[in-house]
Formats: structure tokens, C-alpha cells, sequence
């Protein structure tokens, strides 16, 4: 997965196979335009949805929904 940091709702995120190299300069153009890309191994569990937990002053903050799917879509 390929995805601007600062990204939302989806917005330029891609899925990239392992070895696929094709088009992966178009891919990242747009991700980078935002500034920084996150690069992360695709789990087949966030397809369930993700949770994410908020960090504040060294202190873990309750987990929280952060995405749930729709329509069997994986941008989050």
C-alpha cells in the first residue's frame, strides 16, 4: 500500500503487487505531491477495518474505530 501521510477518505491510495514495478512512478506522484508517502505491507484483516490508538504525553489513549469498510473497498 502506497499512501500520502496526510492523506483521507481514500485519496490516493494504491495497492502495488510485490515486484510490480509498472506505472509505479505515476503511482507515486501523486502521493508524494502531498509531501511524505507511507509504505506499509497490505493485511488482509483491514478489511475488517482498522484501529488506531492516540498517543498523548506517553500515554496510550483508548483504541477507536478509525475505518470501517464499505463494499468490500480497502482505501481507507
Amino acid at each position: 500500500m502506497i499512501k500520502p501521510l496526510y492523506g483521507y477518505g481514500g485519496q490516493n491510495v494504491f495497492f502495488v503487487a510485490r515486484g510490480e514495478t509498472a506505472n509505479l512512478a505515476q503511482i507515486i506522484s501523486p502521493c508524494q505531491s502531498e509531501g511524505y508517502l507511507i509504505v506499509q505491507e497490505y493485511l488482509p484483516a483491514a478489511e475488517n477495518g482498522d484501529k488506531r490508538v492516540l498517543i498523548v504525553a506517553a500515554c496510550p489513549c483508548r483504541p477507536a474505530n478509525a475505518w470501517l469498510p464499505i463494499g468490500g473497498c480497502t482505501q481507507g
